[in-house]
Formats: structure tokens, sequence, C-alpha cells
């Protein structure tokens, strides 16, 4: 993994060893069917010339607006709070480290600072679930490598263009953006920390990229029927 600091995560995702169901109860709950067809529909037709792929991507930038949103600080309180209260319930050791973490911490800036030199924004919902997307794809495989800049910026473009293709996004206001945003920044944060702990203990691997699996075909993606290059997401 690009260095995010995510190691911030360590304790609280040993503590959430046992609570591997987490991943399903926050995967990102949009119209996912809807969006893996159309990215990879997109993706592939990006990739037919290269005037293509230079095409799309420019036109995903000049239409990025959309999917930004102007931060809350009271909104992240509330969403960070939102996120440590659905874990008490299966897991109250977690859950407090969370809080701890998220009252210690500022996470979604740590890892704002990581991603930035990539081109990528905490306050851009499309590149939260670019690299949401690419973290759970390389978690199910027992992995959280370093991502080059050509996966970061090819996802990237097939995230922007599919998510303004959603219907769904069109009604969603700054507060639904920041809250499914900093959702998927947080579980890619716990995925790359739970894929570490499993590395130590090898045991808990096959759960946890069940779980990831789960999690994913919650939202409409099946990781396994796609393969990450440096073009992107390809069906495979």
């Amino acid at each position: 993994m690009i260095a995010l600091g995510f190691a911030v995560f360590g304790t609280a995702s040993q503590a959430a060893a046992q609570d591997m169901p987490m991943f399903h109860n926050f995967a990102p709950q949009m119209a996912m069917v809807e969006l893996q067809n159309e990215v990879m529909q997109r993706g592939l037709e990006d990739r037919e010339s290269e005037g293509a792929r230079t095409g799309p991507s420019a036109r995903a930038a000049s239409r990025a607006t959309s999917l930004t949103f102007s931060p809350s600080a009271a909104r992240r309180r509330a969403n960070l709070a939102e996120f440590a209260a659905k874990t008490r319930g299966g897991n109250p050791e977690s859950a407090a480290l969370m809080e701890q973490l998220f009252a210690s911490s500022d996470v979604i800036g740590q890892i704002g600072a990581a991603v930035a030199p990539y081109g990528y924004s905490v306050d851009n919902l499309g590149d939260a679930y670019a690299f949401w997307w690419m973290t759970a794809w390389e978690g199910a495989r027992g992995s959280n490598r370093t991502f080059s800049r050509a996966e970061m910026r090819a996802v990237q473009a097939q995230a922007r263009n599919a998510l303004q293709a959603t219907p769904e996004l069109a009604r969603t206001g700054d507060a639904g953006k920041q809250q499914l945003a900093e959702a998927m920044w947080i579980q890619a944060a716990m995925i790359d920390g739970m894929v570490d702990l499993a590395k130590e203990q090898p045991q808990l691997m096959p759960q946890l990229q069940r779980a990831i699996r789960q999690g994913a075909s919650a939202s409409g993606l099946d990781l396994d029927a796609m393969r990450l290059t440096e073009n992107g997401f390809v069906p495979g």
C-alpha cells in the first residue's frame, strides 16, 4: 500500500479480528450493480485506442466537480461516531479503540495527505470509491501491496466516469457524498490494517478474504470477475 499511515488502524484492526462481518455492514450502499456494469463498459471502451483513452479521462476530469463536496467538520465527527457505533454491537472493544483513535487523530486528514501526491482528494467521492475498490480487490487476494501511479490514475478515471453516470448521485448532496466517501476511506484503512494483521496471523487470512468479498458483493462488485491492470480494471 502507498504510505498512507494506515498503521494507526493496527490496534483497532486487531480488536476487530473477530468482527469480519463489518466489511459487509459498511459496504458502500449505492446502485453498485449498475455502477459495476458502467465501469466495465467504459473501461473497455476507453482502451480501444489511444484517443479513446485520453478523451474520456479528460471529460471525466472536467466533470469531476459534481463528485466533490464541501466537507463539514461537524459531519465528519458524526460520520466517524456512526462508524464506531455500528461496530459496537459486534465488538465493543474495537469500537472503543476506534473512538479513541478518531478523537486523537485526524484520520481523514492523514489519508488525504498520503493520497494527494497521486492526484486523489478525500473530498471527491469518485476518488474514495476508486481507492476502496482497489484496496478491496487486493485485500480479497490477501495483499496490500503498493499501487502504481498508473493503476491509481486509471481506476480513478474509471470510477469518476462511472459515478457520473449513476442517477442516484444527482440526488445526493454534500452530506450524503461526504458520508459515503468517508466510510469508504475508513473501510479501506481497516482492510489495509486487517491484511497486515492476517499476514502475522495467517489463520485469519481466509476469513478476512471471504469477508471482503462478501462486503463487495453486497455493493454489486464481484471482485473475482475482474483484474487490476495499469489500464484499470478489466474483466477476467
